[in-house]
């Protein structure tokens, strides 16, 4: 499937399998390794973060040429015991938050964005600073001289935090 190419319809798919893993946690660490083993994956790093305003998770994947970062969507609740509140704090704190905010001035002038997506994305990025954790996953087990080329990808929410994270 990985042929580093951003228009081949294996790497589509492949891209929406991983925008699935996306919304598998380090508790499910077996089965997740078991799935990227197939499709010629490793997994570099998972990060979370969750705070009174965000809830964001993403992971990050190796193959022989491509690093992949995959945004986790809002939470679903499917196979969880989840209280009702824990099901919908994703819409609360991120999605329903969708007032017009004005982006980093780095990205161009006058550059409006959903509000509560921005915020989910800087915060994961402050945190778990994305930019390094990616740089760092990107280089991993190359030789020098040698790269890899970055694909980002999300379902749903975890779409939205993607297209963000691309200009950060």
């Amino acid at each position: 499937l990985d042929k580093g190419n951003a228009t081949d319809r294996g790497n589509a798919y492949l891209m929406s399998l991983i925008s699935q893993l996306a919304y598998k946690s380090d508790k499910n660490k077996d089965k997740r390794s078991k799935l990227l083993g197939a499709l010629g994956l490793e997994h570099c790093h998972f990060g979370s973060t969750e705070r009174k305003n965000v809830d964001t998770e993403f992971n990050v994947f190796n193959s022989s040429r491509v690093t992949y970062l995959a945004f986790r969507g809002s939470e679903s609740g499917l196979g969880k015991k989840l209280k009702d509140t824990e099901l919908v704090k994703d819409w609360i704190k991120t999605d329903f938050a969708a007032e017009k905010t004005e982006a980093a001035k780095k990205w161009g002038n006058n550059i409006k964005v959903h509000g509560g997506i921005y915020r989910a994305m800087k915060r994961a990025a402050n945190d778990q600073d994305i930019v390094n954790t990616v740089k760092d996953c990107m280089s991993k087990g190359l030789n020098k001289g040698e790269q890899r080329a970055l694909f980002i990808t999300g379902h749903s929410l975890g779409g939205g935090l993607a297209l963000l994270a691309a200009y950060e």
